[in-house]
């Protein structure tokens, strides 16, 4: 289900959606391109689930896909034993350089052969990398805010059907409205969060050398690594400014040789504009009204009374319907060991209470 609220609201948001964790199987795969249409603009970030990978390849043929970032590293330390290998695919799945990758991927490589193979061959460098991805993911390495929704609607899921609607509708009513009024409350250009990391990196521009090569682009200084700032096309070498959609420090060091009168107006016009505060606000502008009860359903619209709703197709399936939900590719869950004892879990045989002796019938033993 999707609230017409929410679905206006997506104009205003990055083109990032996140899928995991189903706890029901649907054949209603197609039902999101009634909502949101194909596009190469738009990303879609999940497990390694293959009925996800195979149900957004065949609707979404114009969309990137990626993979979560946490659940690769939970593959590699649960089939491969390598919680160090996992550091150094952190540094390269965050890279945002080729060559940077590069530097990580082979030291990988090098410590770890069995980890790179699987990183290169079975996940694909496209999917997990940042450098590699070929759409615009801006810096959406995880499907975390998917797993956040899933722990709120871990009770609610057990309701009935309407409970469990009008859950939903009263707690997005309640962050809507929340958000709402802390954008209201915004008086910066951008969004408090994008904010502060355009001034942190505006500290860090500090006395880098800036060299115009022509109309449009610049050579910024910066350590081993130039980079080369073009502010027409709002992109640096660097890659920080491509991606995010955000200028990078050589970007705002440019910037500041362009037009020093007007540094910080031209910072403002090359941020994506789904990074302002004005598009937050509209994402969260519309009002979510709860359900009234039927008696007060009054000014009901001539077609929707025309419409015939019937009853889905029994389900046969032999046993009690699913409930919990489908583990994500990554995700293995922890075993729980008994007691060979008493049968309790939370202990082994070896501490078990009623192997316990007392302590008087240990003194007297000892004596």
């Amino acid at each position: 289900m999707a609230l017409g609220v929410a679905i206006r609201g997506f104009t205003y948001m990055r083109k990032v959606i996140g899928i995991d964790a189903a706890w029901i199987k649907t054949k209603h795969k197609e039902k999101l391109k009634e909502l949101i249409p194909d596009s190469s603009y738009l990303c879609f970030i999940s497990d390694r689930h293959q009925s996800i990978k195979h149900a957004v390849r065949h609707v979404y043929v114009m969309a990137s896909h990626g993979a979560c970032y946490w659940h690769v590293k939970q593959n590699i330390k649960h089939c491969f034993k390598s919680a160090a290998g996992t550091k150094l695919y952190k540094k390269a799945a965050i890279a945002y350089r080729i060559e940077e990758f590069n530097k990580h991927f082979d030291q990988l490589r090098k410590i770890y052969p069995h980890v790179a193979k699987y990183l290169e061959n079975d996940v694909k460098f496209r999917k997990w990398s940042r450098a590699h991805f070929g759409g615009n993911r801006y810096e959406v390495m995880t499907t975390n805010i998917v797993e956040s929704v899933n722990n709120w609607m871990r009770k609610a899921r057990e309701y009935p059907i309407i409970a469990m609607t009008d859950f939903i509708i009263s707690t997005m009513g309640q962050w809507f409205l929340e958000r709402r009024r802390e954008a209201y409350a915004v008086t910066t250009p951008l969004t408090p969060r994008r904010e502060e990391i355009l001034r942190k990196r505006w500290d860090e521009v500090g006395s880098l050398i800036t060299l115009q090569l022509n109309e449009n682009e610049y050579n910024v200084m910066c350590g081993e690594l130039d980079s080369i700032v073009n502010l027409r096309s709002k992109s640096c070498t660097c890659k920080v400014f491509d991606i995010d959609n955000l200028p990078c420090i050589h970007a705002i060091a440019a910037a500041g040789k362009a037009q020093p009168q007007n540094t910080g107006e031209l910072i403002y016009s090359m941020c994506s504009k789904y990074h302002t505060s004005e598009y937050w606000l509209l994402a969260y502008a519309e009002t979510i009204y709860l359900v009234p009860p039927n008696s007060q359903w009054t000014d009901i619209p001539e077609d929707v009374i025309a419409v015939q709703v019937i009853a889905p197709p029994e389900d046969k399936t032999k046993g009690r319907p699913k409930i919990n939900r489908i583990p994500s590719q990554g995700e293995v869950p922890k075993k729980k060991y008994n007691c060979g004892a008493c049968g309790q879990s939370g202990h082994n045989s070896k501490k078990c209470p009623s192997r316990q002796v007392p302590s008087d019938v240990r003194s007297t033993t000892h004596v």
